[in-house]
């Protein structure tokens, strides 16, 4: 706007000096009442340039105006006078004209005479002409007029700024109007004179206030040369000042500020002059690094609230007050015009440094158990107690307890927080949400630390400090196997087969291992696959063998308890073959089946194997019954995998194996073609002996023969040496028994050895065996390979958890477990039977294995037990023979006998029916091929029929129930009956007819068929020797009977016939207290008496007669010491029972010469038959080479001597072992209460009398 106003006409101001000017614009002629003397106007053109120019007038069309000279020559900088000449055509008329005056230089006249690249166009100036030819007498045309804005009003504006408005002005009438604006010193016009030809004509109004104040005027519009048609227009302009208001009366107070962090506040500033203000603030050299202003330059509008933000940013613990400044100035209209003056404003900022730290609600977070796979969530409090807002930044530390792996994994975190920075006003808390997604089981610990952050100093952020600790522990669902119970067609299998064969030890190791990432690909809904056989995501396999038996016999039925052991829920499915398949179209399938696809279709189909429940829950700490039956319908062996997937945790392959036999095929059942025995030290002298067994599932004995030639080239191997050595190779097994194989290993070198043994079955199909021992050398391996047997520890629980079906008797413990145990040695535990029902049951324990009954006695071996009643049985083992290992199972024949008498007495009745049957009849004049109707089932036994039997059907009977007819002799050819066609309806008569006789019959009462239960008896023996380098300390434990090793020499024929006749003697309870009473002061007597005393010692001085060396079990293999003695080396052949001394032969007498065991030594020593026996330290040996058991000491009193007679300890034995079994049956029966507190009883004082006798 300004440089076209300012074109040195209108204003005095010229932005750019043109090349040609005209020193007027407008050549007014003003009102020309004589037209024939007309005063010509004079314009003067000057030439700016340094180039001579020429000038051409060109007049317009009617030659009203025109201009002499029309053309002319300018020189350089010179000017030239040109005249304006009007001559109207015709009076009282208007006339107007734009007059143009082209320039250009002389040298461009011809073209030849300029080069193109200094060639311009010609110069243009405009002259306008105005005149009226209106005489006096006439008036003018009356202009009408209206004007776009009958009021101007200008921006207000800086002092000596320019600003601008338009106004139009519209011809509302048909004749022209000439327009002029009078000159003003504020306000100007452009163009200020004019003709308005057209409808409207736009004109600027320039407004240019030289003060600061308002200025109001009005604008003089003068038209077609008379002051009467002047119209005033009201025009309005301001020139203003800077000016700002502050809030807060220029005052800002900041709150308190943490050292090092920044704290913002807001500021306001108002405008309130009429022109936009230009700020910038200004901050002292001093305040640089303690306050910031935001933002720092900028614009105001007119009367705008603007906010600024003000940050503080204290470097020390202490107060400050500082002066920021702010520099206003007046906006101008446009950047070439010139702004106003500028001004100051002070403000006043107060603010003081203070210091904080963070703290805690609550210094643990327990997350609790969380399911790896998911997520927890806990949330925890931080508190600012200072007076000052503060920032913050989280960090976490997270430790794993677990595996390697896990510390290999311990790099991912996994707690996240939903804030890690921020911060926390003063005296106020904040809320941090925790959430940690466990992907291992183990323990989690995090510490979560916070840092303060202080930006703005050179250190960035505090160092860390401890917040809090956060614990969680990541686990997966779990589940173990507490019990299992097997009966049906699995009697027979005790607790320890039945885990081996379901390998449990197995599947709660599995249980309790974490599930690979495969196997938390799918849950149990979304465990499906389109495949026959559905794709195995796991490692865990494992079989479980239900072990055999003949066709049709009762379903095998295995009840595992299982018990939740983890710390969450716990949701389990058994999933079948077709459980995991999606049933497709058929047009889909494709190709054959497979024998093994074909065999689990019917295995599947006739559901030999069943699962219930299937699927279930269990909480924390909850348990459950699981039973799983196998049906023995078709003969062969059967499979089928069996999928245990655990929601959220892992999936352990369970392949269901079971073996049906034919009644007449012998079959022995082999869980595993693989036997390891336990690993036996090279260098052994008495190795252990070890057992494997064999389990007869079929319905017929079963002889076996084991091959022992690969045992053979195995010695022939080890140079002689036999190192696995089978002790019975053959046998008979009986239906549904096991029967047990006793092995030797004797390692030769500290390696593994294997051997694959034949095993031939009559009538059936031979096995092949590997056998694996492995022999170490402990010398080198030391404690790291023990000598404590794993069937001694092992992991079968020894108390019921399971009920079963039909069992009345439940055992507190049902396994026994003696553990190590010395050789000679008696050890003794309880049991109690407990009576569940309400029925009387009696109890007959059996052993398994004839060998079991000479190291085991249980006592009572049978008895009755009352409804809710209980009893204590003992269970005494004896040590002796070769080291062992034993793993015995032990039954007991559970009898009810409320249903025993039931059955007795439906038996008498079904006799006595039997008999009336037989022997009564009646015979009537009716048809004797019909028969009347017979006894029905259920008629009062031993009543009389209402029936009429006929003959045939008494016979019938008869025939029933007597003996098969002989054999008879048949023809050698006999008529064939004629050929009959039969129809349905007679097929059916018949059929309806013999089931109605089936019905009549009374069937012979079945007796109730006894429960088995079994208890497991493990042990482990070792020799002296042995036992007292390996468990010193336990051998102060027991107690060694010397007796054992002499009675092992016995001729065991001698004993079995004892045994047999034992049972035989029978007596009254007052018989066996007479005899008990006699036989205690007989021994009494014996032990006080001096002369009997004196006697033994000379019955031990003679020599040994020389015909009793021949008596049986006296001689014994016997090894030179260097003392003279000898070192007893026991025989292998077996020992008799001598569980009761009453039961050992005259001969066997306690005071006939025998071996004396020593605590401190590991080896038994015994005199040679033709000198009395010795002991340790006790014997006292003269010069003459002989000794005295009984004189060892020459102090000894015969009380003393008697004392060290091994009978008299092994009596002693007895009677503490009678006397604690007593009671503890006397504390079983409630009689005593071995738990109360002992009373004290205060007695008299005895009054000292002197005893005459010298040896009291």
């Amino acid at each position: 706007m300004d440089l076209y106003f300012n074109d040195g006409y209108h204003s005095d101001i010229v932005h750019c000096e043109p090349h040609v000017s005209l020193d007027a614009i407008h050549a007014d002629f003003g009102r020309c009442t004589d037209m024939n003397n007309i005063e010509p106007q004079l314009v003067r053109l000057t030439n700016n340039t340094k180039g001579k120019m020429m000038v051409q007038w060109m007049g317009d069309e009617t030659h009203t105006f025109s201009v002499t000279p029309s053309s002319a020559e300018i020189p350089p900088l010179k000017t030239v006078d040109f005249r304006v000449h009007f001559k109207p055509a015709s009076a009282n008329n208007l006339y107007s004209s734009e007059l143009e005056c082209y320039c250009y230089y002389k040298s461009t006249r011809d073209y030849r005479l300029v080069e193109s690249l200094t060639h311009c166009p010609p110069f243009c100036v405009t002259l306008t002409a105005l005149a009226s030819t209106f005489q006096s007498q006439q008036q003018p045309f009356l202009p009408q007029i209206s004007l776009s804005s009958p009021h101007l009003v200008f921006p207000a504006t800086n002092q000596d700024e320019a600003s601008y408005r338009t106004l139009t002005v519209i011809n509302q009438g048909t004749t022209p109007i000439i327009y002029d604006f009078p000159d003003m010193e504020t306000f100007s016009v452009k163009p200020k004179k004019g003709m308005i030809k057209s409808k409207h004509e736009t004109l600027l109004v320039k407004a240019l206030p030289t003060k600061t104040k308002a200025y109001r005027e009005q604008l003089a519009l003068c038209m077609n040369h008379e002051d009467s048609f002047t119209q005033v227009i009201p025009v309005t302009c301001t020139a203003e000042t800077a000016e700002v208001l502050l809030s807060n009366n220029g005052e800002i107070f900041f709150r308190e500020t943490c050292v090092g962090t920044t704290t913002s506040q807001s500021y306001q500033i108002k405008n309130i002059s009429r022109v936009p203000l230009d700020f910038r603030w200004l901050i002292k050299n001093q305040d640089q690094g303690l306050i910031k202003v935001e933002p720092a330059i900028g614009t105001i509008l007119p009367n705008e609230f603007q906010e600024h933000v003000f940050s503080f940013t204290p470097m020390a613990l202490e107060k400050y007050v500082m002066k920021p400044t702010v520099i206003v100035t007046a906006q101008g209209q446009s950047k070439q015009q010139s702004a106003g003056k500028p001004r100051v404003f002070p403000v006043r900022a107060i603010g003081e440094g203070a210091s904080a730290e963070v703290k805690a609600e609550d210094a643990y977070v327990e997350f609790g158990n969380v399911l790896v796979g998911s997520s927890s969530t806990q949330v925890f409090n931080i508190c600012n107690d200072g007076d000052c807002e503060i920032k913050f930044k989280l960090s976490v530390t997270q430790k794993i307890e677990g595996s390697s792996a896990a510390q290999a994994l311990s790099a991912n975190v996994a707690l996240t927080l939903d804030c890690y920075s921020g911060d926390i006003p003063a005296r106020s808390k904040k809320t941090i949400r925790g959430v940690i997604k466990p992907l291992l089981r183990c323990q989690y610990s995090f510490e979560i630390k916070y840092s303060l952050l202080t930006p703005e100093l050179s250190c960035k952020e505090s160092p860390p400090e401890h917040l809090i600790n956060a614990f969680a522990c990541g686990v997966f669902p779990l589940m173990a196997v507490t019990d299992a119970r097997i009966h049906g067609s699995g009697i027979g299998i005790g607790k320890r087969q039945l885990w081996s064969l379901f390998q449990l030890d197995s599947l709660n190791m599995f249980l309790d291992s974490d599930p690979s990432d495969r196997e938390l690909q799918y849950s149990v809904q979304t465990r499906n696959s389109t495949r026959r056989r559905p794709p195995v995501f796991t490692r865990a396999i494992l079989d479980c063998n239900f072990g055999a038996a003949p066709v049709d016999s009762e379903p095998c039925y295995v009840t595992l308890h299982v018990e939740n052991t983890g710390t969450v829920e716990s949701e389990w499915e058994f999933l079948f073959p077709n459980d995991l398949q999606i049933d497709l179209e058929c047009w889909s399938e494709s190709g054959e089946y497979t024998e093994d696809e074909l065999h689990e279709m019917k295995v599947m189909d006739n559901k030999l194997f069943s699962v219930s429940p299937k699927k279930g829950k269990l909480q924390a700490g909850e348990t459950c019954s699981i039973t799983f039956t196998y049906h023995h319908l078709m003969s062969g062996t059967d499979r089928v995998p069996v999928l245990l997937k655990l929601s959220r945790g892992r999936e352990i392959l369970m392949n269901f194996v079971g073996v049906t036999v034919e009644h007449d095929t012998p079959y022995i059942h082999f869980p595993s073609n693989k036997h390891s025995f336990a690993p036996v030290a090279v260098g052994e002298k008495r190795c252990p002996k070890q057992v494997y067994e064999l389990y007869n599932g079929g319905a017929v004995p079963v002889t076996f023969d084991i091959d022992c030639m690969p045992l053979m080239a195995l010695k022939r191997e080890n140079f002689g040496h036999p190192v696995l050595d089978c002790l019975n190779p053959q046998g008979v097994i009986e239906p549904g028994k096991t029967h047990v194989i006793e092995w030797m290993f004797y390692p030769l070198e500290a390696k593994t050895y294997d051997v694959d043994v034949p095993i031939y079955i009559s009538g059936g199909e031979p096995a092949l065996i590997t056998f694996t021992g492995v022999g170490y050398d402990k010398t080198q391996l030391g404690e790291t390979m023990p000598t404590v047997s794993d069937n001694c520890e092992g992991d079968v629980p020894p108390m019921q958890m399971v009920t079963v079906p039909g069992q009345t008797v439940v055992l507190s413990h049902e396994r026994i477990s003696f553990g190590n145990v010395p050789l000679f040695s008696k050890t003794r535990k309880v049991t109690f039977m407990c009576n569940t029902s309400e029925h009387t049951i009696s109890f007959a324990w059996h052993v398994t294995n004839t060998g079991d009954q000479k190291v085991v006695n249980i006592y009572p071996a049978k008895g009755t037990l009352q409804p809710r009643g209980s009893q204590m049985v003992k269970v005494a083992f004896t040590a002796f023979g070769e080291p062992a290992f034993y793993d015995m199972d032990m039954i007991c024949e559970i009898t009810d006998e409320t249903e025993m008498a039931k059955y007795r007495r439906r038996l008498r009745d079904w006799e006595r029916e039997r008999e009336r049957q037989i022997h009564e009849f009646t015979i009537t004049e009716k048809d004797l091929a019909q028969s009347s109707a017979p006894r029905s089932k259920g008629s009062a036994p031993g009543a009389k029929s209402e029936s009429v039997l006929a003959i045939n059907s008494s016979s019938a009977h008869k025939d029933l129930y007597s003996a098969p007819p002989k054999s008879k002799t048949y023809k050698s050819y006999k008529t064939l009956p004629p050929i009959l066609d039969r129809s349905v309806d007679k097929d059916r008569e018949d059929a309806i007819e013999a089931e109605k006789m089936a019905a009549a019959m009374w069937p012979k009462p079945v007796p109730p068929k006894p429960f088995l239960i079994h208890l497991g008896i493990v042990a482990r023996t070792h020799s002296i020797s042995t036992f007292q380098e390996q468990f010193f300390d336990e051998f102060s434990n027991f107690f060694i009977d010397k007796t054992l090793g002499q009675t092992e020499s016995v001729d065991v024929e001698d004993s079995v016939a004892d045994d047999k006749q034992a049972p035989d003697l029978t007596c009254t309870e007052s018989e066996s207290q007479m005899l008990q009473g006699v036989i205690a002061n007989v021994l009494r007597s014996l032990v006080d008496d001096t002369s009997f005393h004196q006697s033994v010692t000379k019955l031990t001085n003679e020599s040994t007669p020389y015909f009793s060396q021949f008596r049986p079990g006296f001689l014994m293999k016997t090894e030179a010491l260097a003392d003279g003695t000898e070192e007893v080396t026991h025989s292998e052949k077996p020992m008799v029972n001598t569980s009761s001394q009453k039961e050992l032969p005259v001969e066997k007498s306690a005071f006939s010469p025998e071996a004396k065991v020593e605590p401190e030594h590991t080896t038994t020593r015994v005199s040679p038959p033709n000198r009395p026996a010795s002991s340790g330290k006790r014997t006292h040996k003269s010069r003459k080479g002989k000794t005295s058991p009984l004189a060892g000491k020459s102090k000894d009193t015969p009380n003393e001597s008697v004392t060290r007679i091994p009978a008299f300890a092994n009596l002693v034995e007895d009677v503490l072992e009678n006397t604690l079994m007593n009671i503890l049956l006397e504390s079983a029966n409630n009689e005593v209460n071995i738990t109360a507190r002992p009373r004290l009883i205060a007695l008299p004082p005895r009054k000292f009398t002197p005893s005459k006798d010298p040896k009291h």
